[in-house]
């Protein structure tokens, strides 16, 4: 599993890196600006690169959303059976907590 993370990671950085560069590259050539609008553009890119090839891993492959199907399967409170890619399920799961707690809350009143 960590192995297919890092060869998505990978093969995602290969494509967006010289592409995030050369973009940088054709902005300072057209603009000229000083020397710390150019440091900052850098700097912004050296971040953008190590953080867009994450976004890209799993939004559309097979085996993170059968990842993604396996943790939230359709009886785990998704939408109308629709599965979620972690990190991008709707606020469906506060609602479900919640039924769960009107079911125990009688319970716990019973006790007191």
């Amino acid at each position: 599993m960590i192995e297919r993370a890092v060869v998505e990671y990978i093969a995602n950085a290969l494509w967006q890196i010289p592409l995030l560069a050369g973009g940088a590259w054709l902005f300072l050539w057209a603009l000229r600006p000083g020397a710390r609008t150019q440091y900052g553009v850098w700097l912004a890119v050296l971040g953008m690169g190590v953080l867009l090839p994450m976004h890209g891993m799993g939004s559309t492959g097979g085996s993170a959303m059968q990842v993604a199907q396996a943790r939230v399967g359709p009886d785990s409170g998704g939408v109308g059976g629709t599965s979620f890619a972690p990190g991008f399920a709707p606020d469906v799961a506060p609602v479900s907590a919640s039924v769960s707690n009107t079911q125990e809350q009688p319970s716990k009143s019973g006790e007191s």
